[in-house]
């Protein structure tokens, strides 16, 4: 699939920092990681900005690494998703 703008929300924003949750049921987290998959919302991304993102087979924490000259590049997601063994 593709980036959905409406599936990308601000939740919060303090001292220049932005925090956002976007989710997308159709695609993995490793096709949301790579370069560009953003692109369409560059003009509200900023580098260090934090999203929660809900792929398809994880939930996981991913920095903005890169959000100018017509690049936006994300660090690999942090996986949160994992068993509970107690």
């Amino acid at each position: 699939m593709a980036f959905d703008r409406a599936n990308l929300s601000l939740l919060a924003y303090a001292n220049g920092f932005k925090l956002w949750h976007y989710k997308s049921s159709a695609d993995a987290g490793a096709t949301i990681a790579t370069v560009d998959y953003f692109l369409a919302a560059i003009a509200d991304l900023s580098v260090g900005d934090l999203m929660v993102v809900q792929a398809s087979d994880m939930t996981g924490l991913v920095a903005v690494n890169e959000a100018a000259a017509g690049v936006v590049d994300v660090a690999n997601i942090t996986n949160l998703t994992a068993s509970d063994t107690a």
